[in-house]
Order: C-alpha cells, then structure tokens, then sequence
C-alpha cells in the first residue's frame, strides 16, 4: 500500500516523508505539552534516521537516541525497513 498527503492549497499527492514531515512537524510540535512526546513509525530505506532526527530538533523536540529507542528496526518486506524514532517536547 501507498500512502500520500495533500499539501495545503489543494497541491498534488507527495509521497516524501520529509516533505511531509517539515509541513506537519510545526502543527503537532504546537500541540504537544511539556514532557509530551511523538513516536514515527516510518520506512528507513526512503528516509535516513539522522534526517528525521534533525527535522525534529529543528522543531524543538529532543530525540531519544539511547539503545532502548534504537532497538525497534525491523525488515517488513523486501522494500520496507520499519524503524521508529521518538521525541519529547522540552
């Protein structure tokens, strides 16, 4: 399955996560409490962990990066490599 999102002003389907990511990023970000946290699941083989990770410190959000927050990558098919990243608004 193909997931896509329409961007603000009726724009056509993007299929890039960061491209995705950077519109929504500052919304939820806006949201989240202090001490509130946001995990994403996402394909790591479209998107590099180092990319999201710096998507979400540029929007204040502190990435957890010890092992235990490491340890959920997982080959879903021949075209997916799950991983999640989370972070916790300061």
């Amino acid at each position: 399955m193909q997931h896509g999102a329409h961007a603000p002003g009726g724009a056509a389907p993007s299929r890039k996560p960061l491209e995705l990511l950077e519109s929504a990023l500052p919304v939820w970000r806006a949201a989240l409490r202090p001490g509130g946290a946001i995990g994403i699941a996402w394909n790591n083989l479209v998107a590099r962990r180092e990319q999201l990770a710096k998507l979400l410190r540029e929007n204040a959000l502190e990435v957890r990066d010890s092992a235990a927050y490491r340890g959920f990558e997982h080959r879903v098919d021949s075209s997916i490599q799950r991983d999640l990243i989370v972070a916790r608004a300061p």
